[in-house]
């Protein structure tokens, strides 16, 4: 998932493309949703690690966060090239902030 969720970030037609018609979804909203994947697959991995370690949920709990501040960078670029429209730094904000909180 993760690796997949990549792809999609940084080579969204292509990845995309494998399976879609590219032409039916913007570029940015194809890249929002690998961002989403990427967390997703980041928390997987810490959980992962978590487990190998020993500290059984506290590695999903480290790993969400930096999920959550993976989102945030990632949606923040993603609106200063304009790929997406300006409201999903709303989305960005939240993550950030329940990131932070933890």
């Amino acid at each position: 998932l993760l690796v997949a969720g990549l792809g999609l970030l940084f080579a969204p037609k292509t990845t995309f493309g494998l399976l879609f018609d590219v032409r039916t979804i913007a570029t940015g909203w194809i890249q929002v949703f690998g961002t989403i994947a990427a967390a997703l697959g980041m928390y997987y991995v810490g959980t992962a690690v978590g487990d190998t370690e020993g500290s059984g949920a506290r590695g999903f709990y480290a790993s969400t966060v930096i999920g959550r501040i993976f989102i945030f960078i990632t949606f923040c670029y993603l609106v200063s090239q304009k790929f997406v429209e300006q409201q999903l730094v709303l989305l960005a904000v939240l993550n950030l902030v329940s990131a932070v909180s933890m």
